[in-house]
């Protein structure tokens, strides 16, 4: 085998088992989250695709080769996906016309083993990629400090991933030591995987250090018998090394709460202005909105106090919270969700009726946030009538 060969099958096969860690990190965070059927997809095509190319670059037979593309000309609208459930709304209908359209070009080119399947295939993922991060940017109004943050790190993520993708087809006139989509991939998954834990500067210092790591082992390597220049042996070991890094986030126990519970504990006892202060200013959650007898615009307050009284933490996904969805209160429930741009709302004060509206971001949203919240929630209704202006 060439060196080119060796690199491209050893980062292929460590890009595939840096997202299989990465799927496990999803199924045990987000259990029961939004996100997590579109985590799922998106990383299951990407697996699927290094998984079949590592087998076809073995010699297991050209019907993995189809399969490789069949799965990577689906990944643009997975990610597209993914991008309608970071921002909460839907992508302009002509994007998703678009990207669908480019998908079923590819795949019928791919079935039918056109000459130009290849060259297709590239322009659909670099095009429909370029339209995910537009979409993403395009969508930031509306979303609060933390969404913001989470979607720029994604995108910011997501265009150098269209570059290394682009490196995957060597039918392109790209000179590269190696195919780098297995590196990029591996980066954003991990970037998603430790917001809201990990601060910006811990991140670009942790690749830097990774980065470094790399640069000299791969100097070492290439002294030796390894037949790889310094390049591609420095990203085979980035690799492994981005691999130990994301396999170490998705077994250990994540508590990014953890901050808040301790912002909580410092407040001064029975000091509401201070607890509100400490949940708005976490890293997970979201701004708050109280929500007061005049912004809470409900026919029958009783009953939404009564409902409120049973659920204290009323989530938007567990709508219609035991009623009938044509219900009247179900629906004004619904509205203030809706128009609060909110995913909680916690009961602070039950006469007069007084809640605070949160919008969790889709990345934060775990069993860990969950208790985060049902725990301020009962601390916040403990201080009711205390520290109001």
């Amino acid at each position: 085998m060439t060196a080119e060969a060796i690199t491209d099958s050893l980062v292929n096969a460590l890009g595939l088992a840096g997202v299989l860690a990465l799927m496990l990190a999803v199924r045990r965070r987000d259990a029961q989250g939004a996100m997590r059927w579109r985590w799922t997809l998106a990383l299951g095509l990407v697996a699927v695709m290094y998984a079949s190319r590592g087998l076809f670059w073995a010699g297991a037979g050209a019907g993995f080769n189809t399969v490789t593309a069949i799965a990577a000309a689906g990944i643009p609208l997975a990610v597209l996906l993914l991008v309608e459930g970071l921002i909460r709304r839907h992508a302009p209908l002509g994007v998703k016309l678009l990207i669908l359209a480019g998908t079923i070009a590819v795949l019928v080119a791919s079935l039918a083993n056109a000459r130009w399947a290849t060259l297709a295939l590239g322009a659909h993922i670099g095009l429909g990629m370029t339209l995910g991060v537009v979409t993403a940017l395009a969508g930031l109004r509306g979303l609060d400090r933390a969404e913001r943050r989470a979607v720029i790190a994604l995108a910011l993520c997501q265009v150098a991933l269209i570059p290394a993708a682009l490196t995957d087809f060597r039918e392109l006139p790209l000179d590269m030591p190696a195919r780098l989509s297995p590196l990029a991939v591996m980066l954003l998954g991990w970037v998603g995987l430790t917001i809201g834990a990990w601060r910006v500067s811990e991140r670009i210092a942790w690749l830097v250090f990774l980065a470094a790591v790399a640069a000299l082992a791969g100097v070492g390597l290439a002294s030796g018998a390894s037949g790889l220049s310094g390049v591609q042996s420095g990203l085979v070991v980035l690799a492994a090394l981005l691999l130990v890094t994301i396999s170490a986030e998705a077994v250990a126990s994540q508590d990014a709460g953890l901050a808040l519970r301790r912002a909580l504990a410092a407040t001064p006892p029975g000091n509401r202005e201070a607890l509100l202060q400490a949940i708005t200013a976490s890293e997970t959650l979201g701004s708050g909105t109280i929500l007061s007898d005049a912004l809470l615009d409900v026919a029958d307050a009783d009953a939404l106090a009564t409902l409120v009284t049973e659920h204290p933490v009323l989530r938007r996904r567990d709508a219609p919270w035991g009623m009938a969805r044509d219900e009247m209160l179900a629906e004004a429930v619904a509205a203030l969700f809706e128009t609060h741009n909110a995913t909680h709302l916690l009961a602070l004060c039950q006469s007069p009726l007084e809640l605070l509206a949160i919008n969790l971001p889709g990345l934060s949203a775990d069993l860990s946030a969950e208790t985060d919240l049902a725990l301020a929630q009962r601390l916040l209704a403990a201080t009711a009538g205390k520290g109001r202006s």
